[in-house]
């Protein structure tokens, strides 16, 4: 039974990681706040643009850009370095306002506003259903040594 299990884990395609991220000190105040989930699928420790799978920007507004947010299919340019605290490139643009995080920028013509804060990440806990096969599999090897004694 263990060796089933783990041969259907084994199968199974690696679940994505998930990550918040928030960008302050925007001229005249507001914040940039997030979420991505994206695997590293050809395995150079970096998930690009092609390998993100969820993505949402909001911005909470101020007296020049309104609030706006962005979501997977307003995502342009994108890297982030697994294990980093910064985002290496992320741009977004909805067709009315864009938002460029590497550069520190966001714009609605005519106007724009500045930042000096990079982009903050932190990786968020799996969730308890990520952790389901692990628990699968412990039970099936411990039912395995007890048909085995």
């Amino acid at each position: 039974m263990g060796l089933g299990i783990a041969m259907i884990m084994e199968t199974k395609p690696a679940n994505a990681l998930s990550f918040s991220f928030l960008q302050s000190g925007w001229d005249n105040g507001g914040e940039v706040s997030g979420m991505f989930s994206g695997e590293d699928g050809n395995n150079d420790n970096i998930i690009s643009l092609s390998e993100v799978s969820s993505y949402m920007m909001s911005f909470s507004g101020n007296s020049t850009i309104g609030t706006f947010t962005h979501n997977l299919a307003d995502l342009q340019s994108f890297d982030y370095q697994l294990g980093s605290s910064t985002i290496l490139d992320i741009s977004s643009n909805n067709g009315v306002v864009a938002y460029d995080g590497q550069f520190m920028i966001i714009s609605q013509t005519p106007d724009s506003i500045e930042t000096l804060e990079e982009v903050s990440v932190t990786q968020k806990v799996p969730e308890p259903t990520s952790l389901v096969p692990i628990i699968i599999l412990g039970l099936g090897l411990c039912f395995k040594r007890e048909k085995e004694q």
